[in-house]
């Protein structure tokens, strides 16, 4: 059970940031298993910034 706790603050914007896992490292393994290739990009690698994910992405276009 989840201990729950509410707070209520004044404020203009408010943020949720979860910090989330990347998933499908076992989708990567099997697809890599039956001999596809495989190109992991964007935040999948590490969260960073959606230009990283827009050039890898771009880069691995350019490669089919």
């Amino acid at each position: 059970m989840l201990d729950v706790c509410t707070e209520t603050i004044s404020c203009d914007t408010a943020v949720l940031a979860t910090g989330q896992k990347p998933f499908g490292g076992a989708l990567i393994d099997a697809l890599k298993a039956k001999g596809y290739k495989v190109q992991i990009i964007g935040d999948a690698i590490r969260p960073r910034k959606i230009i990283d994910a827009v050039r890898e992405g771009n880069f691995a276009g350019y490669q089919i």
